[in-house]
């Protein structure tokens, strides 16, 4: 590549330069190996690295974390996805409608969309849904938990619950372990079979985004 003048190395005589771009490229293409099926964005201000990743379908060069916000949500939504998303759910929406995503205690995306002032979440496995519910339905039970006002009310607040586990945000399970861990009348009674499960369940899967002293006091809980 650097005899003939290829990307990226620089395209003018009596130069070498672009040797440490070709060592991100090739790594870069490697890392590519292990996911062949992911897409993945490279953020990148150098015009010829950029040329010569841009011919990889599955990469998309960006060159700030803005351009990264933009692209990250609708890039990976094609005309079957979308058409299968009118019809199960409103047939205004489009690929703008799709505001944003996570990845779900099931370990697959689930997609916020919003279509005039309705909000709506969409479980995908594999580029099918297999589920959907309007926020507000669910949304309000979790802050009836985390305002829970008796050990009767904790319990009936988890059955309804239970149901939604699948559809929530890292965000909002977060809300749900910081209520277990401060309000009494859930904390108090952590170690009830439904309580407990409901808690370790959430807790089993995204110990891993929660801030470390929720972490912690959570654990302890779940183990007393």
């Amino acid at each position: 590549m650097a005899l003939k003048k290829l990307p990226p190395f620089e395209a003018g005589d009596n130069t070498d330069k672009g040797f440490k771009d070709a060592c991100i490229y090739f790594t870069t293409l490697e890392y590519l190996q292990s996911i062949p099926d992911k897409t993945i964005f490279v953020c990148c201000k150098d015009g010829r690295l950029k040329e010569a990743l841009e011919k990889h379908p599955n990469i998309i060069v960006i060159e700030s974390f803005d351009e990264f916000i933009q692209n990250r949500i609708t890039v990976f939504y094609d005309d079957y996805f979308i058409d299968k998303l009118k019809t199960d759910i409103n047939e205004e929406i489009t690929k703008e409608s799709i505001i944003n995503y996570w990845i779900n205690i099931n370990d697959n995306h689930v997609h916020l969309i919003e279509v005039n002032g309705e909000k709506n979440v969409v479980e995908v496995d594999a580029g099918e849904i297999v589920a959907f519910e309007k926020v507000d339905i669910y949304s309000k039970v979790i802050k009836n938990f985390i305002n829970s006002m008796s050990f009767s009310n904790t319990h009936s607040i988890i059955e309804e619950l239970n149901p939604y586990l699948h559809l929530l945000s890292d965000d909002e399970i977060t809300k749900i372990l910081e209520a277990a861990n401060v309000n009494e009348q859930i904390s108090c009674i952590i170690g009830d079979i439904d309580v407990k499960q409901f808690i370790s369940t959430l807790y089993d899967k995204k110990k891993g985004i929660l801030p470390p002293e929720l972490k912690t006091d959570i654990k302890h809980r779940l183990e007393a």
